[in-house]
């Protein structure tokens, strides 16, 4: 049996992109407030053939929300933003998955006149990185029953009951 490998033609599929990060751990303290870091994702489009497709943008989820009041989100710039919950501490994975414009229809690989085999483009793809808070040593407090006490002059020791409540913080 002989095949005719000179009418065949090969046709490269859609690659996928990826996203790469600054770091692969963010750490920051327990109530640290707002965060935002410029440039932690770069977008690539793939090998050369994909060089023309352009990021749709990254889509974020998160295994520990509870760690988060606002939770992270990466733009196209690649900029990553997020804001852990009060007095919240621990460690989440952030799953990022990337998508390009190149789609994901089916692409020839190899056409002959006997026969075509299609294998589907790829125009997504998946990275983790890890945020870490860190716990702080958070302030006691104390709280007054009044904020004035008025006492005689030459009136002697004074003892009022339940005058001041002491908190040494949050659990953590």
């Amino acid at each position: 049996m002989v095949t005719d490998i000179n009418n065949s033609v090969a046709t490269p599929v859609n690659q996928p992109p990826s996203v790469t990060f600054a770091q692969s751990t963010v750490t920051v303290l327990e109530d640290a407030g707002a965060q935002s870091v410029s440039g932690f994702a770069t977008f690539s489009p793939g090998p050369t053939n994909a060089s023309t497709q352009t990021l749709v943008g990254y889509t974020v989820t998160v295994d520990n929300a509870a760690l988060f009041s606002t939770a992270p989100a990466i733009d196209n710039t690649g900029k990553l933003t997020f804001q852990t919950a009060t007095n919240a501490n621990g460690s989440a994975t952030v799953t990022v998955v990337v998508q390009d414009d190149g789609g994901t229809g089916t692409s020839p690989v190899v056409r002959r006149p006997q026969q075509a085999i299609d294998i589907p483009g790829v125009d997504k793809s998946t990275n983790t990185f890890t945020i870490v808070v860190t716990p702080v040593n958070d302030a006691p407090s104390v709280t007054f029953a009044q904020s004035t006490v008025t006492v005689l002059e030459d009136a002697g020791a004074q003892s009022f009951n339940s005058f001041a409540t002491f908190s040494p913080g949050p659990a953590n």
